[in-house]
Order: C-alpha cells, then structure tokens, then sequence
C-alpha cells in the first residue's frame, strides 16, 4: 500500500508536467493571451505538483520507515 502512495504521487506529478508539454504544441493554435494564461497556470500546477508529491511522500516515508522500492523517496537529508 506504501508503495501504491509513492508510485501514485510521481505519477501524478509527471502528468501534471506532461499537461505542460502537450499544451506547448497548440502554441500559434491558440491566441497568445489565452495560451501564456493557461501555460502559467500549468506550469504552476506542475511545480505545485511535485511539492505535493515530495511532501506527502517523505511523510509518509517518516511515518513508516519503508524505503520507495524505486529508491526516489527520502533522499532529501532536511527531510
């Protein structure tokens, strides 16, 4: 179950970061006002995202003391 919380927060951040990326294609598709307003937005998201995923899962990872099987959480000393 801890591992299905740490996978699922890196997956939610990388879909965050991949909403970015596809919304940078329709550049020249999209009015420049609309298209800086809604990158700005993603590109807040994504950020936020992996504050999220950093937060929850170095918690939970406190918490529990079982290590990420893919080795990404806890690297963080300060944490």
């Amino acid at each position: 179950m801890i591992q299905h919380i740490y996978d699922s927060h890196y997956n939610g951040a990388a879909r965050a970061a991949d909403m970015e990326v596809a919304w940078k294609t329709l550049k020249g598709h999209i009015d420049e006002e609309r298209f800086k307003d809604v990158l700005g937005m993603l590109q807040y998201q994504a950020r936020e995202a992996i504050v999220w995923r950093d937060t929850v899962c170095n918690w939970i990872y406190r918490l529990s003391g079982i290590a990420d099987e893919k080795g990404r959480v806890g690297k963080n000393p300060a944490t």
